[in-house]
């Protein structure tokens, strides 16, 4: 009888050890995902003016002629954008003259103007925001204020073409011109021969600033 079981027992454990049951488990394989683990999208990595949506930039030379002329662009899209910008300052002196009874020239004045205006603008950048050729339409009011002789005001419609270059870190570099309508208007006749006359009004000069 206990011959019996022990073979019974030796079937047993010979069938529980078929290879099929004790063949190795298959080796694991890591799976390493494409995505890089960087946390930057690859497409943007070392162009952080990409992400840049406010530009504020200054005339320099107006700046070194003692007057402030500050713009500001805000980002609508990746092509259009809004413009801003203010001036207050001494603009370029100008030349008046008095004549005596006979019609003689008896004085010559050169007056430097205090200006103080505003405008505003759109622009369509043909490339982005940052980089490239665009086209703008500007409307701005500037007041000169001629010393004791009065004021005169400055109204401009102008559509304007250029260029602008941001660098990686956000310094800008902008350049413009542009001709348009304008109209000019003064309450003296000293002021009157001040200002120069005609209805074009002529807009160019270069800007450096920052943009974030």
């Amino acid at each position: 009888m206990l011959s019996i079981v022990l073979a019974a027992l030796v079937a047993s454990t010979a069938s529980a050890g078929s290879p099929e049951l004790l063949q190795p488990a298959a080796p694991y394989t890591p799976v390493v995902s494409a995505r890089s683990t960087s946390g930057t999208d690859p497409s943007t990595r070392g162009s952080g003016r990409s992400r840049n949506t406010v530009s504020v930039t200054l005339r320099p030379v107006a700046a070194l002629g003692g007057r402030a002329d500050l713009q500001v662009e805000a980002r609508f899209s990746k092509n259009l954008s809004f413009v801003g910008h203010g001036v207050k300052g001494t603009t370029a002196e100008v030349t008046t003259s008095t004549q005596n009874m006979q019609g003689e020239v008896s004085e010559h004045v050169q007056i430097p103007a205090e200006r103080v205006g505003a405008g505003v603008g759109v622009k369509y950048s043909f490339r982005n925001f940052n980089r490239g050729a665009f086209v703008g339409f500007d409307v701005d009011v500037n007041e000169d204020t001629h010393g004791k002789y009065g004021t005169s005001r400055i109204m401009r419609a102008i559509p304007r073409v250029g260029w602008k270059l941001t660098g990686d870190r956000g310094l800008t570099f902008c350049a413009d011109l542009g001709v348009g309508y304008r109209k000019v208007t003064a309450d003296s006749k000293a002021v009157e021969q001040m200002v120069i006359p005609g209805p074009v009004g002529v807009r160019v000069g270069s800007r450096l600033g920052w943009s974030f």
